[in-house]
């Protein structure tokens, strides 16, 4: 009975840690907006405080007599009831003042930094006793973090199929705050029923390790915890950004990374050895699905499938190689695992926030293959200048710098003559570890060079910040804005034909036709600036604003297309969440609002709630209209505003168009507006559909505090080129 007590504390602690994590980052994105940036410091937030925890651990557990500790336990796990989960979760309001980086961070530590920090110390804290304890299964102490993170990827797989369905925020927040009141009655029954040998109380301060102690691995333990998170965060971009642009695929690579450490972990590790032996092999074939992916030879479920299963072979490898290192007394413990979360602290700082900002390419997924060739030769004495470690990586570059140019297009039969030249390669390289770590640290230096060979088409330009991955494409006289794989806007090059917008905003577009025809509009607001195009169809009477959250799109529309310049009406552009700067204006007024932010990328869901109607509503006239642009490859975005539009006494309108120059675009567009003559006019002269409330009545209207957007997601898509 008590192992089991021991178990539950460690599965739920992770449980509630990942399920508030969730919980409060979704909270952020509604206050704060729906850029990655908020989720990026969230996370970022969460890896140091969950450092801190681990530092507070070790220092305990070295430094005080446990027998004592074990007291102060019961009022340390207390602790939070004074703040959250004792109160209500208050996360406050933004004061804009402050960088949002900031922001994000002052406001988590004031809310749920003390329960956050509590939470991240336990699994090692009762680690530690375990092993000081006299149950049979203290001499196996770490199968507990499996234990651990198997709670943690329960937690973060029942979150968004299960509790995102079916509670509201308000309602989760009562479920975690119950969750979190049994984890404390759990440690005070095991308090009583989990003695410790006589000989386990006394501090031990001889064990400590320290970084010089060359008896123990400590750099490895750093580097592979580096090299996963790296890893697991460089897939999640990749999937996000070159794959499928859909939040749940978020989750995914996370899941696998904690898998692989409850797989390890266990009682009974859980390693295939051609993993371990063949590692190198893997490591190639990484660098080979990177450029499959940029080349976008398989379809997307393929893709990501190829990529989730790489993933989770190379965290196996990574976890057991931490694994076998592990130290041997039990003293040891807490430091290990210190050194773990420095290493994962220090990988996603990297890769979360400093590559975006000075790579324009998603290098960091090469990067944490070229980490694990690293650590594997550390130590190694092995000769470094010799033929092999010169040739074989010399060879391997122009096998990736010229295979695109052997066919006018790759297929599946080049791809599989390529895959036997890889692996045959890199089972060569195996012989020598210091030539893997060549080869992967030529091509993470010349990254920048080949990539552009993969490239089916021919991007003049790259640029990547925390918003994403921007491209301009110039293709037959006509030159494209990319974010991620979705195109958002395009204009033609030529002198005569610039002045035609296209793709979603041809002149027979239901924006254009309301932009053109529609004399009454004076006032005029877009959300979501892309190319800027609808800009050329307003004339000098009417005033036109611009909410941009990415402050680097409007320099690109600027700078590569000319609608901006060519427009007759005043145009004003306002940098930041529409829904912040729109309450930061409570006297602007529009007779006209459109919302052109779904097309890609994450849905930004704040937008499309009860409460975002409500605040355009009160930034409308009299006659004022909303019209949703709400085209995406994805995700069904019309079926949910339907229903939140009706809950909030809108009249709905829903037009599909397929544009009149290139004939290849179809846009949806959905009408809003909370005036009958209006609506009636609207629908009437330009030949909306009017969509009828009572085919939505079994859909759940979204608020800040309920969304969910896997009902709506386009699944029979993903398995499409």
């Amino acid at each position: 009975m008590q192992i089991w007590i021991i178990r539950s504390i460690a599965f739920l602690s992770a449980f509630l840690l990942f399920q508030i994590e969730l919980i409060v980052g979704k909270i952020l994105i509604h206050q704060l907006g729906g850029s990655y940036l908020v989720w990026g410091a969230c996370l970022v937030f969460f890896q140091m405080v969950l450092l801190a925890g681990y530092t507070y651990a070790h220092y305990v557990m070295q430094k005080f007599d446990f027998d004592h500790y074990r007291r102060f336990h019961l009022v340390f796990i207390l602790l939070p009831l004074l703040f959250f989960p004792g109160r209500s979760l208050d996360l406050g309001m933004g004061s804009g003042n402050w960088p949002l980086v900031l922001e994000v961070f002052a406001r988590l530590l004031i809310s749920i930094g003390p329960v956050f920090f509590i939470l991240s110390s336990l699994s090692i804290i009762w680690q530690s006793w375990l092993s000081r304890s006299n149950l049979p299964q203290r001499d196996t102490p770490y199968a507990l973090f499996a234990v651990s993170n198997l709670g943690s990827f329960a937690g973060l797989l029942t979150y968004p199929f299960f509790i995102e369905m079916i509670f509201d925020i308000s309602q989760q927040q009562t479920i975690w705050r119950i969750g979190y009141m049994v984890l404390v009655l759990l440690q005070i029954l095991a308090f009583f029923l989990v003695p410790l040998r006589e000989q386990a109380s006394s501090k031990n301060v001889q064990s400590v390790i320290t970084p010089f102690n060359k008896d123990f691995a400590v750099l490895p333990w750093f580097s592979y915890g580096a090299a996963g998170v790296m890893l697991y965060i460089a897939v999640t971009n990749l999937l996000t950004l070159d794959i499928a642009p859909i939040p749940l695929l978020w989750i995914l690579p996370l899941s696998i990374y904690l898998l692989s450490f409850v797989l390890v972990f266990k009682r009974k590790l859980f390693c295939p050895r051609w993993v371990i032996s063949r590692v190198d092999v893997l490591l190639g074939l990484g660098v080979l699905l990177y450029f499959a992916l940029v080349y976008q030879i398989f379809p997307i479920i393929i893709e990501a499938g190829l990529l989730l299963g790489l993933l989770f072979l190379v965290c196996l490898y990574c976890q057991h190689e931490i694994y076998r290192s592990k130290p041997t007394d039990s003293n040891d413990l807490t430091f290990f695992y210190f050194v773990i979360a420095l290493g994962g602290c220090a990988g996603g700082i990297v890769t979360a926030w400093i590559l975006p900002l000075i790579s324009s390419s998603l290098v960091e997924f090469i990067f944490g293959l070229f980490l694990i060739a690293l650590t594997r030769s550390i130590g190694k004495r092995e000769s470094i200048l010799t033929l092999p470690n010169i040739v074989f990586p010399l060879i391997l570059l122009n096998i990736l710098m010229w295979a695109p140019r052997l066919a006018l297009k790759l297929n599946y039969f080049h791809f599989a003559g390529l895959l036997v030249v890889i692996v045959v390669l890199f089972i060569l390289m195996d012989r020598n570890r210091i030539t893997t770590l060549a080869a992967l640290g030529l091509i993470v230096v010349f990254l920048f060079r080949i990539e552009p060979q993969w490239l089916k088409l021919n991007y003049v330009y790259s640029h990547r910040n925390y918003y994403g991955l921007a491209r301009i494409l110039e293709q037959q006289n006509i030159r494209f804005l990319l974010h991620g794989t979705t195109i958002h806007g395009a204009q033609i090059t030529t002198k005569r034909g610039s002045f035609l917008p296209l793709t979603y905003y041809t002149p027979n577009s239901p924006a254009a036709e309301i932009l053109i025809n529609d004399k009454n509009l004076k006032d005029v607001a877009i959300i979501g600036l892309g190319t800027g195009a609808l800009s050329v169809y307003l004339e000098k009477n009417q005033r036109l604003d611009y909410y941009e959250i990415d402050p680097d799109i409007v320099e690109i529309a600027q700078q590569f297309f000319t609608y901006l310049s060519m427009a007759k009406a005043p145009v004003e552009f306002i940098v930041g969440d529409a829904r912040q700067s729109l309450a930061s204006l409570p006297n602007k007024k529009y007779d006209l609002i459109i919302i052109d932010a779904f097309s890609g990328d994450s849905i930004p869901t704040h937008l499309l709630t009860a409460e975002a109607l409500e605040l355009y509503r009160r930034h409308l006239t009299a006659q004022g209209m909303l019209l949703f642009h709400v085209t995406n490859r994805y995700i069904h975005v019309a079926h949910p505003l339907f229903k939140t539009a009706f809950s909030q006494g809108g009249l709905v309108g829903f037009k599909r168009t397929l544009d009149n120059v290139l004939k290849t675009f179809t846009s949806d567009w959905v009408l809003v507006t909370w005036s009958s003559e209006r609506f009636q006019h609207t629908a009437q002269q330009f030949n909306w559909m009017v969509v009828n409330p009572k085919a939505y009545d079994h859909l759940r209207a979204w608020s800040d505090q309920y969304s969910n957007i896997i009902p709506f997601i386009k699944f029979p898509l993903l398995l499409k080129m």
